[in-house]
Order: C-alpha cells, then sequence, then structure tokens
C-alpha cells in the first residue's frame, strides 16, 4: 500500500514526541502522505494557513490552543480538513460534543495503529468520492449540450452515492422526514438487525428503538432539522435474535429531488459503554463482596436522602456489623474470614431489590443497606431476614448486630449516619446477634 496516497497531505499535532513519531512513520511508511509535525495549538494553526491539508490530527489536551476550541477554529477557517480527535482522557470529551465541534473521528489513546490506519484509509477513500462527485457536478454544470450525456453523468453520481451507502461498514437508514418512514436501508445495518430490507423500509423510525428513548429522538430530530446535522448519542436498538447493542447516531438533512430525506448512520458503542461500565463498577465496588464500596455509599445516601424529599416516601438505613470477626480471623484464618464477608455479600445482594435498594461495604467487618421507600419497620424486617439466614450458614462462631434508622424531616447524611449507627450500638452493647431500630 506504500505510496497509494502519496498526493495526501496529513499534520500531526501532540505534545508527545513519541506519539507524534509513531504515528508520522505510519502515515509515511504505510500510506505514502506527505506528513507534517506540530508540538502544540498555535504551530498548528500556522502550519495549515501555509498549505492545504486532508487531514488533521490533533491530541485535545496540551499547551497552547487544544481540544474543542481548536477543533472548532480548524473547521471554520478550513472546512474541507478531516479532523481525527485523540485523547486519553474520553469523559471529558464525549463523542457528540467533539462531532459537533467539527471532528470526523475519534480515537483513544493509546492509538492503536491499526485502528487509525484504518481511519485514514477510511477518510481518503470518503474524500476521494466527494472529490470525483464534484468533478462530475462541474462538468454537468458547465452546461453540455447532449442530455443524454448529461443524464449519464448524472445516474453515474448517483452509483457513487449509492455505493457510499451500501459499502459503508456503519449502519444506514434513509427517512422521510414528516413522517419519518424508513425509505432505504443498507447491508450492514439488514446484517445487524438480522432482517432482511423489505422488513425494515415502509416501517416507522421510532418502531426501532426503545420507547423510553422517543421522546429524546423526537426532540433530537427536531433540532436537527433546523441545523442541517448532528448526533444522537447512546441510543438502544434490539436485534431479532434480541441482542441489545448501544449506537451514536449521526444524522444528516439532506435536500434532494423529488422530497428531502434524513440520512442515519450508526456508529455501533456497545464495546465503550461496557468498557465505562466496567470501570465505573471498578471504581465503586468492592472486588470482595461485590457491593458498592465506601465511596459510593456517600454519593448514593445523599442521593437517596434526596428522592425521598422530593417524593415524600420513606428511606431506611441498616448498619450491619459482624460480631466476633477478628475472633474469627485468629482461629480460623483470614480465608475463613474473607468466605464470611463474601457471605454478607450474597445475602444482602439476595434480599434487597435490585432497581430500588443498595447494598455496601462500609469498611472492614461492617455493612450497610439503603431501602428506598421503606420505613424502620420494614428495614427491620429485611434486617431480620438477612441475620436468620447468616445464622444458619456456615460462619465460623460469628454473627450480626444490626441498627435501623429512618430518615426524619429535616435530617442531613451525618445525623442519618449517627441515628443508624446508634442503633448498631444498642445492638452491640444488649448481648449482640441482633436487630434494634433506632
Amino acid at each position: 500500500m506504500t505510496g497509494q496516497y502519496s498526493d495526501r497531505r496529513v499534520l500531526i499535532v501532540d505534545d508527545e514526541p513519541l506519539a507524534v513519531e509513531s504515528l508520522a512513520q505510519l502515515v509515511e511508511e504505510q500510506l505514502g502522505c506527505e506528513v507534517c509535525k506540530a508540538d502544540d495549538g498555535e504551530t498548528a494553526l500556522a502550519i495549515l494557513a501555509t498549505a492545504p491539508f486532508d487531514v488533521f490530527i490533533t491530541d485535545m489536551v496540551m499547551p497552547g490552543r487544544c481540544g474543542l476550541e481548536l477543533i472548532a477554529e480548524v473547521n471554520a477557517k478550513w472546512p474541507t480538513v478531516s479532523i481525527i480527535a485523540m485523547t486519553a482522557y474520553t469523559e471529558a470529551f464525549p463523542y457528540v460534543e467533539l462531532i459537533k465541534a467539527g471532528a470526523a473521528d475519534f480515537i483513544s489513546k493509546p492509538c492503536q495503529l491499526g485502528e487509525m490506519h484504518a481511519k485514514l484509509v477510511r477518510l481518503f477513500r470518503e474524500r476521494e468520492l466527494r472529490e470525483e462527485l464534484l468533478r462530475e457536478r462541474f462538468e454537468i454544470e458547465k452546461g453540455r449540450e447532449d442530455l443524454r450525456a448529461m443524464r449519464a453523468a448524472q445516474s453515474q453520481a448517483e452509483k457513487k452515492y449509492r455505493s457510499l451507502f451500501e459499502l459503508s461498514m456503519s449502519g444506514m437508514l434513509l427517512v422521510e422526514p414528516e413522517r419519518f418512514v424508513i425509505r432505504d436501508v443498507n447491508e450492514a445495518y439488514c446484517e445487524f438487525c438480522g432482517l432482511p430490507p423489505d422488513k425494515i423500509i415502509g416501517f416507522g423510525l421510532f418502531d426501532i428503538f426503545g420507547a423510553s428513548d422517543r421522546a429524546r429522538i423526537e426532540e433530537g430530530l427536531n433540532m436537527i432539522a433546523r441545523t442541517g446535522r448532528g448526533t444522537l448519542a447512546d441510543l438502544q436498538v434490539t436485534s431479532e435474535a434480541g441482542a441489545d447493542n448501544w449506537f451514536d447516531v449521526s444524522v444528516t438533512y439532506i435536500n434532494v429531488e423529488p422530497e428531502p430525506v434524513l440520512l442515519l448512520a450508526f456508529k455501533d458503542v456497545t464495546i465503550q459503554r461496557e468498557m465505562q461500565q466496567r470501570l465505573a463498577d471498578i471504581a465503586q465496588k468492592d472486588g470482595k463482596t461485590g457491593l458498592f464500596n465506601h465511596r459510593a455509599f456517600c454519593t448514593r445516601l445523599e442521593g437517596a436522602m434526596a428522592r425521598a424529599r422530593k417524593t415524600q416516601q420513606p428511606v431506611a438505613l441498616v448498619f450491619i456489623d459482624i460480631d466476633n470477626f477478628k475472633r474469627c480471623n485468629d482461629t480460623h484464618g483470614h480465608q475463613a474470614g474473607d468466605e464470611v464477608l463474601r457471605l454478607v455479600g450474597e445475602l444482602i445482594l439476595s434480599h434487597i431489590r435490585s432497581e430500588k435498594d443498595d447494598g455496601f461495604r462500609y469498611g472492614g467487618d461492617e455493612f450497610a443497606v439503603l431501602l428506598t421507600g421503606a420505613d424502620a419497620q420494614a428495614g427491620a424486617h429485611v434486617a431480620e431476614r438477612i441475620r436468620s439466614e447468616f445464622c444458619k450458614a456456615d460462619h465460623y462462631g460469628t454473627s450480626m448486630s444490626i441498627g435501623v434508622s429512618q430518615m426524619a424531616d429535616g435530617m442531613n447524611a451525618d445525623a442519618f449516619i449517627r441515628a443508624a449507627d446508634a442503633a448498631l450500638y444498642q445492638a452491640k452493647s444488649g448481648g449482640k446477634n441482633m436487630v434494634c431500630i433506632g
């Protein structure tokens, strides 16, 4: 492939010299492009002003001008340049914001050279098609006398548009914008959803999305109708086989005869979404018990209390302490102690409602349970079931002391915690292995 894109010029800007050199080597040796390099945004803007470039690859965080501001400025001054954004801070630069600013594509750092190679080849091919279409349009607009030749040229342009639509690796739909009826679909979308074109064309756009997304999609499409293009992020689509995937959907309003259409391009973000969820779980979950950790407890407690005040519903807090846990570790070893901790985690998760309640490893051998919509009596009932099941299991001579508190009017988080802690102390001082309400 060396030399295939020797007529293309690429500018790379990054304040990490090794990153610039590795990318430059890829672009020069594998694609044959002419490469210019810069280590900050100001230098990059100065280089762009000197000569035309096809692709601008930029880091999002570096000295001087950078980030969304740099992308927007490049897009405004040199709109024909295709921009690829790179960043290690994906949470700070959401995909939707990058596309709104004017980026053509996005890649996470550290960059995988194979992925960058594929993105550049795709951009170059798209540019070749657009340039060829522009040349053909120019020939048509010059006003050839031969109507047959003009129609043939138009047909060729339509075929190239069709090729771009059909051969795209992204699923694509053409939608009638008034009634949101699907007019056409490409092969990539059919492969994902597991349906032939005749089971998609003619149906409503909203039939393919979950009912919970409809209001958000309608609002987004109305905004896009005014601006011409935009992106609907994080939409769930269920295939015929029942698989749930998540997509960012780029929408472009195309004003063509005999009627305008909406072009929807689906970018599968399922893997990225699952990765973000796993990272979030790692940050919030205790690896030994599967419960939320102390850091998550503070955040979720405040949220539960705020919702309770708004909805006028009760919320109960349960504190659990494992009696004789140090003796268990000293007598039976830390492996037995770990088994006890895992058992407590399993019992908590099996006795709370996954959609409403939360369980926490508060610290060491202390646990907490947050019960939304439950008063102190309901909390004590849940706590007693957990304590009773724990006593039936192999617990190495340990037991549970449990305190339960209900949020009162005017109570802040610290007071709520103190009330549950006082009830736990009452259970401890009363002989252990019991549930007390504070």
